[in-house]
């Protein structure tokens, strides 16, 4: 089926908007605004209301344009002056002039590359893309569209770079590039999909929709139509939709799906009627009738083609009666109506003829556009040309006077420069006698400072280990030091979770303060610090993030302002800490101070080590001494236990012997007496009991011998049981 769109396609390759309807609201919105507006505010107010205006009144946005521009350059606008000249540009384009938008857009480009404006240099070469695209001028054409892809992607701009992919997609479709143009078209939706503009969104539907109607892709031209249409009922544009519908009714129609189609063509037709909007009637009324034909109710096509013939012949539309008349033609010879069918045909001939001529013209006109451009660059270049010849003879008289001048100039300068120079070799003295005066001073501070390190190393109380004593004078000669208010050291104290002060030094009062505590739950911050950083270098006590909560119970009530501490170790653990306070004013500390603390610091905890050192050397002494007194008591104990074991083994001796001779005679001769008894029967026993007696006699007196001597606790030989 032919139908002819070459005369409309340009429209959408100018403005992804075109097939959307005016935004009447936000132009109504704009008018009430630009009546109290004013300065820039003014400037993009009217620059809107020329966007806006751009396609259905584009006399109108000319003048607004115009208005913005002039304002613009009263306003000395650093940037978006291009920006209402890339919309008048796009106003005559509109209008047909394209000599005048071709002249826009290259003043366009201009100025954004004077202002540095990459977003209106982008746009100005993207519409010089598509003006060039619809002349049929494709190598430029591919060359602007890329140079303005470039730049959208170079700022990230993702609506600039919508328009870019849709201008290079509409190229790709005039070449009949399906596969480049389907890419392009989808990127751009894509993009306007994450701006979530249902505008331009709707835009891009429409147009893949077209693309996919144009090659027989019915299906997929349904689902972006339908994906339009949705769309088209949340921003309720009732032009836009009734454009969809004409459209998904042709697809429909392709798809011979003919109840589907003719709902959508009335659809489509209720829409534009009640919009009022003439430029989609010939073509609403033409699907209907293409519908009505395919279901053979000739009568009702015949009666949709001439109301499409009738519309087309008010909006003057050549394409449109072109068509109306072919549709026609097709009817009345179904009908067999040959009288109006030969009517309809030489008609149809006639505007075939007349639109062939048109596209003639079209040709025509785009060559002399095309000659015009390359006439006006020729000029341009011989513009410029005379111009660079002009310049280069006034360079020439230039340079001739300047070198004359130079050389007057020279001497002059060089005598001036001679004594700019020597000025500034004597702000450099000035400068460095300065800086050594600042350095010799601290220069000064250090040696003083080293030569107090020095001294606490001959300090007697430091060497001897006497805390008490080393803590105090470390205080004292650290105040007078640095000159500062107190002086003072804390030790920590893990079990109680607290530090305790063991020497204050007031040099106002030139006196010694009483012991003090501070608990870490006071002040978790400034414990926290001291358990985590070597120093705490507070300028201004009062808001130092660790020192601050003392602010109220400590600094104010002694007029305290600024604060140093450097902690100390022990052994890897935390000992201590070294606190220096300022009193009256805040005190900025200077890196002298800092060092000389933290090494202050250092000389505290070198004393708690010679103090550590020495205690345990006593106690090693101390040991030793215990030792060998207990070696020489054990030595003593060990003789004596020697001899008192010799004693014992002679006394077991005289024991042994005692028993085996001195008792045990006698009962040896009792028991042998006894057996003697036994065993003899003719025995005289006066003797034996004679003999009995006197052995029993004698073991009497040796037992009572050895019990007298036992319980008088004695010591008893042979020789004293004997006697």
């Amino acid at each position: 089926m032919f139908r002819i769109r070459l005369f409309v396609y340009f429209l959408f390759i100018i403005s992804s908007t075109q097939c959307l309807s005016q935004n009447l609201e936000l132009i109504t919105s704009i008018k009430k605004k630009i009546n109290t507006a004013s300065g820039k505010e003014l400037f993009d107010l009217l620059s809107d209301l020329t966007w806006e205006y751009r396609t259905s009144y584009p006399d109108s946005a000319i003048y607004f344009g115009t208005k913005a521009y002039t304002l613009g350059k009263q306003l000395q606008l650093k940037t978006s002056l291009a920006r209402p000249l890339n919309f008048i540009g796009i106003a005559y384009n509109y209008e047909g002039n394209n000599l005048n938008s071709f002249e826009y857009y290259n003043q366009a480009m201009r100025v954004a590359t004077t202002q540095h404006d990459t977003l209106q240099l982008a746009h100005a070469l993207n519409n010089l893309g598509r003006l060039f695209s619809e002349q049929g001028l494709d190598a430029k054409s591919f060359s602007y569209f890329n140079q303005s892809l470039a730049l959208f992607k170079e700022i990230d701009n993702k609506s600039g770079l919508a328009y870019a992919y849709q201008g290079i997609a509409g190229l790709y479709k005039i070449q009949n590039n399906f596969s480049k143009a389907e890419k392009n078209y989808k990127d751009a939706y894509l993009i306007r999909l994450t701006l979530k503009n249902n505008r331009e969104t709707m835009s891009a539907l429409i147009q893949l929709g077209k693309l996919y109607l144009d090659n027989k892709f019915d299906d997929e031209a349904l689902h972006y139509f339908h994906l339009a249409d949705s769309t088209g009922r949340i921003i309720k544009d009732a032009i836009i939709q009734a454009e969809v519908k004409i459209l998904l009714a042709e697809c429909l129609l392709n798809k011979d799906s003919l109840e589907e189609a003719e709902t959508m063509s009335k659809d489509g037709l209720d829409f534009i009627k009640k919009s009022k909007n003439l430029r989609l009637l010939p073509e609403a009324y033409i699907t209907m009738g293409r519908v009505q034909f395919k279901k053979n109710n000739l009568n009702d096509a015949k009666t949709y083609f001439t109301q499409a013939l009738d519309a087309s012949t008010v909006r003057k539309d050549l394409y449109a009666r072109m068509e109306a008349y072919f549709f026609l033609w097709q009817t009345f010879k179904q009908q067999h109506n040959f009288k109006d069918e030969l009517l309809s045909h030489n008609q149809y001939l006639l505007l075939k003829d007349s639109v062939k001529s048109l596209e003639n013209k079209g040709r025509e006109d785009r060559f002399k556009f095309q000659m015009e451009i390359e006439r006006r660059k020729q000029e341009n270049d011989a513009l410029k040309a005379k111009e660079a010849q002009d310049i280069a003879i006034i360079l020439g008289l230039v340079t001739i006077s300047f070198i004359t001048l130079l050389l007057l100039f020279a001497l002059w300068n060089n005598r001036r420069r001679i004594k700019r120079y020597n000025n500034k070799l004597a702000q450099r003295n000035d400068e460095i006698k300065k800086i050594n005066s600042i350095l010799d001073k601290k220069n000064h501070v250090l040696e003083t400072h080293v030569s107090t390190l020095l001294g606490f190393s001959k300090n007697r109380s430091l060497i001897v280990g006497n805390l008490n004593l080393a803590a105090k004078d470390i205080v004292t000669v650290t105040s007078k030091s640095l000159n500062v208010s107190r002086v003072s050291i804390w030790l920590y104290k893990p079990e109680t979770q607290s530090i305790e002060s063991i020497a204050c030094y007031d040099q106002s009062t030139n006196t010694y303060l009483p012991s003090n505590s501070l608990k870490f739950s006071d002040c978790p911050a400034y414990f926290h610090s001291i358990q985590r950083e070597k120093l705490i270098i507070a300028h201004d006590a009062r808001s130092h993030e660790s020192t601050k909560d003392f602010t109220t119970t400590y600094f104010e009530p002694n007029n305290i302002h600024s604060l140093l501490d450097a902690t100390f170790f022990l052994d890897g653990e935390l000992k201590g800490l070294l606190c220096c306070e300022q009193k009256d004013s805040i005190r900025t500390w200077s890196a002298e101070d800092i060092i000389f603390a933290s090494s202050v610091a250092d000389v505290v905890s070198l004393a708690f080590r010679t103090a550590q050192r020495l205690e345990y050397e006593h106690h090693i002494k101390q040991q030793s001494k215990e030792i060998a007194q207990m070696n020489e008591v054990l030595e003593m104990r060990v003789e004596e236990r020697t001899k008192e074991l010799e004693k014992q083994n002679k006394q077991l001796v005289e024991y042994a012997f005692i028993n085996s001779h001195l008792l045990r005679g006698p009962l040896s001769r009792i028991l042998g007496l006894i057996n003697l008894i036994e065993h003899d029967k003719h025995l005289n026993e006066e003797n034996v009991i004679d003999l009995l007696r006197q052995s029993g006699d004698e073991l009497d007196a040796v037992i009572r011998k050895i019990s007298d001597t036992l319980h008088q606790g004695g010591h008893f030989n042979r020789d004293d049981l004997s006697k």
